[in-house]
């Protein structure tokens, strides 16, 4: 082989040396070739073969980069399973019948502060209870999490089920205090059997938000539908429900003769700020990728 004609195989590379000669090293069956054109002679270079070849074998199983698949809820196998659960006590509570739904349809907008009508609540029933208010929290906490998504994009969290889960229960904390505080005042002012009613019409109300937007938030997550109008639907949803809860506190308080600054300070530091603030900070939480932090 001469310095001036030298067989190139398909996979090389060429260089230049510090005296300016050109280098061309190539890969054959047994060794490394490296020659110099200038210099002349042959080396061989066993150890860089190994080296070499490896980094040939990388690059040609590496292929091309392709374009990174849109983030969507339905890749998550967490939030399949729970909408899953989910189904399954509607389809339980919808198989004993339509009159769970009818009665307390009846009972939530009823104007009339009967205690007959809100009758001991039974074992199956508070089952049945747990699971809708359940189901209306995580269906909230789903909507949240995508309203983040299209607000902070193009930023998803690495852990988007545990911040959902997170989610989850940070709603469920702001209710479970509310529904304390609700029961601390009818100890102190001994007004239990009317706040008795008041909770079970409130629950009731919970509990019909989450099965009509059980659907509709099913199609958030497994469509390609606009999701604005998603988002309108259960802005509308939760403004109506809001509506129906303070329809049954002014009548709460209207049968109780309350100071109407009462009702106004009521709804004001019971049933909006605290859902304002819980916003925001579920925002901020997203934001600066909490679980990250925690888990890291």
């Amino acid at each position: 082989m001469n310095k001036d004609s030298t067989y190139i195989d398909t996979r090389f590379y060429k260089t230049v040396n510090d005296n300016g000669d050109s280098v061309v090293s190539w890969v054959s069956d047994k060794a490394f070739y490296d020659v110099v054109n200038d210099s002349g002679g042959i080396r061989l270079h066993y150890e860089t073969l190994t080296k070499l070849n490896k980094e040939i074998t990388v690059q040609n199983t590496s292929g091309h980069d392709g374009t990174a698949k849109a983030f969507s809820l339905s890749q998550v196998d967490g939030v399949f399973a729970l909408l899953l659960l989910c189904f399954l006590f509607l389809a339980r509570i919808y198989r004993e019948g339509t009159l769970y739904f009818k009665e307390n349809s009846r009972l939530v907008f009823s104007s009339r502060e009967n205690i007959s009508l809100f009758s001991e609540t039974t074992i199956t029933e508070f089952w049945y209870n747990f699971a809708l208010v359940f189901q209306t929290i995580f269906l909230t906490a789903i909507v949240l999490f995508s309203v983040f998504v299209e607000v902070n994009k193009p930023f998803i969290p690495p852990n988007s089920f545990l911040f959902l889960a997170l989610s989850i229960l940070c709603i469920g904390a702001v209710e479970l205090i509310k529904y304390l505080f609700i029961r601390l005042v009818s100890y102190l002012f001994e007004i239990k059997e009317v706040v008795n009613v008041w909770l079970r019409s409130y629950i009731i109300i919970i509990e019909m938000m989450g099965i009509i937007a059980y659907f509709p938030i099913l199609i958030l997550v497994y469509s390609n539908l606009s999701h604005d109008i998603l988002f309108m639907f259960f802005a509308v949803l939760f403004i109506i429900s809001r509506l129906i809860i303070f329809y049954r506190i002014i009548i709460f308080f209207l049968h109780g003769n309350v100071n109407f600054l009462y009702l106004i300070v009521y709804l004001c530091s019971v049933e909006i700020v605290p859902y304002f603030l819980l916003y925001k900070a579920l925002g901020f939480l997203y934001k600066i990728d909490v679980i990250s932090l925690l888990w890291h």
